[in-house]
């Protein structure tokens, strides 16, 4: 028993450290952003778009907000359960046969990744993001043809 716990203990600790590194890492803006997406993708298409472009992405998490070696460190990111993300979407998630991006995985990624509700009113979030919509439509317009 006593190793159960003290095993919780460091997964808590390794998943605190974790944060704290991910919180000074660039990522963690790339990930604010597709967070954004996320919320906003009932009212957005441009959102709506860039969450559908890549079928074969796991949870969303695909190449129009981060590279490959982002998305395996995303997916294998420590959670306090001591479960990786992509284990305790998962779990969390395993039953749902609809998956609705803001009821459903934004809570899970804004509570995981320790993301303040009004984050998008952060100073540089606005900024940071209108910077990634200009580039990715002239990306995108590029791939279209549009």
């Amino acid at each position: 028993m006593l190793e159960f716990f003290s095993s919780i203990c460091e997964n808590s600790m390794c998943y605190e450290n974790e944060l704290k590194k991910l919180h000074s890492n660039a990522l963690f803006l790339k990930i604010k952003i597709f967070l954004n997406d996320l919320l906003i993708m009932g009212d957005n298409k441009d959102a709506e778009m860039r969450l559908h472009m890549d079928q074969t992405a796991i949870f969303y998490f695909s190449k129009v907000y981060f590279d490959e070696k982002e998305i395996k460190n995303i997916l294998n990111f420590p959670t306090a359960s001591g479960l990786s993300i992509s284990k305790l979407f998962e779990l969390s998630l395993y039953q749902k046969t609809d998956l609705c991006s803001s009821h459903d995985l934004a809570p899970l990624v804004q509570e995981i990744f320790g993301i303040r509700k009004g984050f998008q009113k952060e100073k540089g979030f606005t900024k940071a993001f209108k910077k990634f919509e200009k580039d990715w439509r002239k990306k995108y317009k590029k791939r279209s043809g549009r």
